[in-house]
């Protein structure tokens, strides 16, 4: 595949919802290419000079037209099976599997000249700059089992075994050079004129090319007897090059039981009624090792802090590590029912599980002087997750021309944290999980023990006799006659939903069909940022220019700046509970097309039908803490 892309600057969509709707696109002179800007005027006369003003949105046209960054992607997949039955044993097989994925990006983004964003900027006044980049990306797989599937049919038994081996090799690299437009040669510091080219560059970032291993060893042994058990025992031996050698490999064991209860000779009077019944036992444990790459070992970055490491012509600084990463596990028991009634007419399955997860993969604050930074990547804490799921499918009305076909599920889960610590301590503050996006430094969502993960951490906003928000008014819950963030409290609730639902339906009539689909979440919040940062009638001020205005911002009728407790209070915190139609689909299917060698199926579509929520922001479905004014 090649794709050939136009990107856009994202920033045009927060300009255009805060960019003064009576403006003109243009302004009728030549500075900023013709585009109408707020700007700040300094100097007299002949000396005037106009400068866009830096406080105010641009004009979100000149963001989209006077940015050019275009990107091509070079793509190639390929995949060969090979599937050998070993002669003399038929039972035995083995299979091959050999696959790549190698994708090559190049592109450039370069701001026009005299563009507003040029104007801004200050190595190259007027003339504008930006970038080429190139970046490698490849996957390679190799995969090679054997399988043995035998019958003995003297005893109704069937053994099928599988053993085998996997490697995975992931590669990536890329390199930015950050370029001026064209220029006249001269000096500049930190900047290189090329002649060939006619501008100066800047070498942006060359990462050293990052790779990771996966390999594994597993095998699985499925033992049917009599028609009525199953045993099935699997076991795999994982190895990560992102851990150490001492902690790189990880085994992980499952074995799970099932009887056919209806296969047993008593149960023979049932048959008329179940057409399935089984109960399911099962344990096994997983690993996660889904993070970045190297941060198990000391690595070092450029950087031009003068009290770093000098090597060279370049300064060093030595990136935080964690030496002692293993993989992440977790334990699972589920108990399962599966039920078939009126040959089927009905089925189903109720499911009981609980999962344990120990040595929690997370990125947490590292204490002041312990390492290179103050984030790093650990296993820390352990967390359970318990549940209940159901669902059933039912063929609810069948005749010669029409039919119904409904499925149903939901799910209950409860996810607590149940360690943080080595040792237990009551005081310990939680691990950081999410911060205001307007205001640096102010978390409101932590991993805490006894709670959910990423839980809301919020000031309690205080109201008046009628119900309505105070403004600027949230309790001092330690009571020492001052806000601080020692008065924010544990919410108790979370963006994680505890109940799931699922409902899809088929109608069928003749040689037309329509079906649906349905989905719900309950139970799960989300801090509305937007809404916190902007729901203020202090718009208008005295800076030389015009806001638009957020839908809500008189709906409290706060008329100051509120504070940062404010914006952070309990307030903004709404359940994104929902219900959705995901898409519905109407088609309708001909067995003959002029003739009776040519059938198929013509069918129309709807997505995202509709969704049903109390959430005031634009999709209940969408990051715990929502900043966006678009889906």
């Amino acid at each position: 595949t090649i794709n050939k892309t136009r990107f856009a600057d994202s920033g045009a969509v927060g300009a255009a919802a805060f960019f003064d709707p009576t403006k003109p696109v243009f302004s009728g002179n030549d500075r900023y290419n013709g585009y109408w800007i707020w700007e700040t005027v300094a100097g007299e006369g002949d000396a005037i000079k106009y400068y866009p003003n830096t406080l105010a949105s641009i004009n979100p046209l000149a963001i989209l037209q006077q940015y050019d960054n275009h990107g091509t992607t070079s793509r190639s997949l390929g995949n060969v099976q090979l599937d050998y039955k070993i002669h003399g044993v038929e039972a035995l097989r083995a299979n091959l599997n050999l696959g790549y994925d190698v994708a090559q990006s190049t592109g450039s983004r370069f701001n026009k000249p005299n563009s507003p964003q040029a104007v801004l900027d200050g190595s190259f006044n007027n003339q504008g700059e930006g970038a080429t980049w190139n970046n490698l990306r490849r996957n390679l797989l190799l995969d090679f089992y054997l399988n043995y599937n035998k019958e003995f049919t003297s005893i109704h038994s069937r053994i099928d075994g599988m053993v085998g081996y996997s490697w995975q090799h992931f590669y990536y690299s890329d390199h930015d050079i950050n370029k001026s437009n064209p220029v006249e040669p001269g000096t500049k510091e930190g900047w290189t004129y090329d002649s060939h080219e006619g501008r100066f560059i800047k070498d942006g970032h060359h990462r050293v090319p990052k790779e990771n291993y996966l390999v594994s060893f597993f095998g699985r042994l499925n033992y049917h007897f009599m028609d009525r058990y199953l045993l099935t025992a699997t076991l795999r031996r994982d190895g990560s090059s992102r851990f150490s050698s001492n902690h790189r490999w990880g085994m992980f064991p499952s074995v799970a039981f099932a009887w056919t209860i209806l296969n047993e000779p008593w149960m023979n009077p049932a048959r008329n009624l179940f057409s399935n019944l089984k109960i399911r036992l099962g344990y096994g444990i997983t690993g996660q090792q889904e993070i970045g790459d190297y941060l198990y070992i000391p690595t070092y970055s450029l950087g031009t802090d003068p009290n770093t490491q000098y090597l060279g012509t370049y300064l060093l600084k030595p990136n935080g590590y964690s030496p002692d990463l293993k993989w992440e596990e977790t334990t699972t028991y589920n108990l399962g029912l599966d039920f078939g009634l009126l040959n089927n007419r009905i089925s189903g399955s109720l499911e009981f599980y609980e999962k344990r997860t120990k040595d929690l993969l997370n990125s947490i604050s590292a204490p002041s002087g312990t390492n290179f930074t103050n984030i790093i990547t650990a296993n820390v804490g352990a967390m359970k997750n318990q549940g209940v799921e159901f669902n059933i499918n039912a063929v609810a009305i069948q005749s010669r021309n029409f039919s119904w076909e409904v499925g149903y599920n939901v799910t209950w889960n409860k996810s607590r944290i149940t360690k943080l610590t080595a040792v237990y301590n009551p005081d310990y503050p939680g691990i950081a999980a999410g911060n205001a996006p307007f205001a640096t430094g102010t978390t409101i969502q932590y991993h805490q023990v006894g709670y959910a993960p990423s839980t809301f951490y919020l000031y309690q906003q205080v109201y008046d006799e009628q119900g309505n928000p105070i403004q600027n008014a949230v309790v001092d819950r330690n009571g020492d006659g001052e806000i601080t963030q020692a008065d924010q409290y544990f919410t108790g609730k979370s963006p994680m939903p505890t109940v799931f639902m699922g409902m899809s339906s088929q109608f069928k009539y003749k040689d037309w069909d329509l079906g649906f689909h349905l989905r719900a979440n309950f139970g799960n919040y989300v801090f509305n940022g937007f809404a916190a940062d902007h729901t203020t009638l202090y718009h208008f001020n005295n800076q030389g220019f015009i806001n638009n205005y957020y839908q809500d911002a008189g709906k409290y009728g706060f008329t100051l700046m509120s504070e940062n407790y404010q914006k952070t209070s309990d307030l903004y915190l709404e359940n994104a509970s929902f219900l959705k139609m995901d898409n519905i689909t109407l088609g309708y299917s001909f067995r003959k097309f002029f003739s009776e060698k040519i059938s198929g199926r013509v069918s129309a579509t709807v997505q995202n039908v509709f969704t049903l929520t109390k959430y005031s922001g634009l999709d209940p479905e969408c990051a715990a803490i929502d900043a966006n004014i678009w889906p």
